[in-house]
């Protein structure tokens, strides 16, 4: 069998949940942090720290704002089924925010799937969020691979399923990748090998193939 490593933000959404709440909540400094972030100058988590600190908003607004706006990629109540069904383990693994994944998966009916986020505290009129490893111990960046380690524990080969810049690292080091955005890009300049995605029905199938095979 295998272990299923998941981002959430453009993989599990359609759209980045988690910007959207800083573009319509926070500062607009945050827009700098996100063109140093695409340059390569910081990294994801150190992104995630200066973005929400510019957000001014409570849980109830940030839970209106969820029901509002989050839009589920197809399949994917199917494919968390599908995981259980056949004994798959699905773990979502994001460098968004526990204070919206949570309510999502909470509004899903999902909330038994195991989950690893950022860890976000309202405060001094912002967020404060840390990441933290399995041990319990702060982590400055490469929050995913962290976790992709921590998951190979099992003993099981890994499945990634991932969109963005910060999937490119703990990807390569699965054993099996789906991949869309700007994952799926780099992966074809880099000849790594990988199925694309656009539902999760595609997953179902192509997983589906590989466990019969």
């Amino acid at each position: 069998m295998f272990t299923i490593q998941c981002d959430f933000d453009e993989t599990i959404t359609i759209g980045d949940l988690g910007t959207s709440i800083i573009n319509a909540f926070g500062s607009k400094l945050w827009r700098k942090t996100e063109r140093d972030y695409l340059n390569g100058k910081i990294s994801v988590e150190d992104t995630s720290r200066t973005q929400y600190s510019l957000v001014h908003i409570n849980q109830d607004q940030l839970e209106q704002f969820i029901v509002k706006s989050v839009v589920i990629r197809p399949g994917f109540i199917e494919f968390e089924r599908y995981c259980r069904s056949q004994n798959l383990s699905l773990v979502i693994v994001s460098s968004g925010l526990d204070l919206y994944i949570e309510p999502t998966l909470k509004m899903l009916n999902l909330s038994n799937i195991e989950c690893y986020t950022a860890t976000g505290k309202y405060k001094n009129g912002g967020i404060e969020i840390s990441y933290i490893d399995p041990s319990g111990k702060p982590i400055k960046e490469g929050f995913k691979e962290v976790y992709l380690k921590h998951l190979r524990e099992k003993n099981l080969p890994i499945i990634y399923i991932g969109d963005s810049m910060s999937d490119i690292e703990p990807a390569k080091a699965a054993n099996h990748i789906f991949a869309r955005g700007k994952l799926k890009v780099e992966l074809e300049d880099r000849g790594i090998s990988f199925w694309a995605f656009n539902t999760f029905y595609d997953v179902i199938e192509k997983i589906d193939k590989l466990l019969k095979s």
